[in-house]
């Protein structure tokens, strides 16, 4: 699923031990849209922010609790039914 234009606010700004980034925002109360942690774990997804690149720099940029606008694709998580 597709989605823009979404507004958030950065809960979790990280990098892991890899250097990839890690980033978790909340859309709404206890409502979260986030990367894997992981590389591993990251493998087929491929949520993690790649070092080195224009996304990666900006995102590195900005600061837990900054509000923020972005755009993306959602994959089902197997641990959530709805």
């Amino acid at each position: 699923m597709s989605f823009k234009d979404w507004v958030g606010t950065i809960k979790k700004i990280d990098s892991n031990s890899d250097g990839y980034g890690v980033l978790k925002i909340e859309i709404a109360r206890k409502v979260y849209v986030k990367t894997l942690n992981n590389t591993l774990s990251d493998i087929f997804h491929k949520t993690l922010l790649k070092p080195n690149t224009p996304l990666f720099d900006k995102v590195a940029n900005m600061k837990k609790g900054q509000k923020v606008k972005f755009s993306g694709n959602l994959f089902k998580d197997k641990k959530l039914y709805f």
